[in-house]
């Protein structure tokens, strides 16, 4: 199809992707309650890019790009909502993610449109980091028509040593019981 459509490119794509989790929720009385989550996902790429024109001139396959790389992540997440009278709630918690990749990527020689030479390369490396997260909201009724929600999100990624300090704000009004 690519040599009939006149493109520059043909490619060969695979992904496998999984996920499994358990949830657990832990109910303290009438006035609150814990959601806690274990996961663990990951991702396996296997994909090869080829060159058409090549093709074309020789009838054999050209490989561009062949990238094989596989992703995988490791979560808690643990969320807590405690109602403290109907005009007050606080919402706090924590998560943890556990983050690796593995790839293989081959990059062949390629000419571009404009004739330029890219020469050939390979990248192939494991990484891996975390980054934990924790949180914490208020949601203030005043008065029934109105709710305010002041809070915070804090975070720190290691593999770059960066944290994030995020204050949020949220105010609501319902104008009729149907909105």
């Amino acid at each position: 199809n690519a040599v009939k459509d006149k493109s520059n490119m043909y490619n060969d794509f695979q992904i496998l992707q999984n996920t499994f989790g358990l949830n657990w929720r832990y109910l303290w009385g009438k006035k609150g309650y814990s959601n806690t989550s274990f996961s663990y996902s990951f991702t396996d790429y296997d994909f090869s890019i080829y060159d058409t024109y090549h093709y074309i001139d020789t009838g054999m396959e050209k490989i561009i790009t062949k990238q094989n790389s596989m992703e995988k992540e490791f979560r808690i997440r643990n969320i807590n909502h405690l109602k403290i009278n109907d005009s007050n709630k606080l919402d706090f918690g924590l998560e943890v993610k556990f983050v690796g990749v593995d790839y293989n990527n081959y990059y062949g020689t390629y000419n571009d449109f404009l004739g330029n030479q890219t020469p050939e390369f390979t990248v192939e490396d494991k990484k891996s980091a975390a980054k934990f997260h924790g949180f914490l909201s208020y949601t203030w009724r005043p008065f029934t028509k109105l709710t305010l929600t002041p809070g915070v999100r804090i975070g720190h990624f290691t593999y770059n040593s960066n944290t994030n300090i995020s204050p949020r704000f949220s105010a609501s009004y319902q104008l009729t019981p149907a909105t």
